[in-house]
């Protein structure tokens, strides 16, 4: 009975960590996403904008898919703009977003605003973004 309890305890505190299967193109999109709408943010604002996307996609109610997820209608300014199209990301911010694949730096926040909370519950605010779930 104790060896269960032991492996429940042990999957509990396991269960943040998700591994998100990812194509070359997610990766290239997510890098363009967070060069577009964090490019000015230091390494953690990009990862934490990286793992909006993610949660989003772990989230039953969000696409699937990364790139459903950026390109959802009225989500991420960027890609309703074309903003997304232009800088290509950085190996660094590549490198990153292959890290947060494997290991998030947050597992809840859903949103993002760089002008105050828009929508969602208030969680923190980092850098020049507002992030709430």
């Amino acid at each position: 009975m104790k060896q269960i309890v032991l492996m429940i305890c042990l999957l509990f505190l396991c269960a943040p960590l998700r591994v998100h299967a990812a194509s070359d193109n997610d990766i290239y999109m997510l890098g363009k996403l967070i060069e577009a709408e964090a490019g000015n943010q230091d390494e953690t604002g990009k990862r934490l904008v990286c793992d909006v996307v993610l949660n989003r996609v772990a989230d039953p109610r969000f696409p699937d898919t990364v790139t459903d997820v950026i390109f959802q209608k009225n989500q991420f300014s960027v890609a309703w703009t074309g903003a997304i199209h232009g800088p290509e990301p950085s190996e660094e911010t590549l490198k990153l977003v292959e890290e947060e694949l494997v290991d998030q730096v947050d597992y809840e926040a859903l949103f993002f605003c760089n002008f105050g909370y828009n929508g969602g519950t208030p969680l923190y605010i980092y850098g020049d973004h507002y992030f709430s779930k």
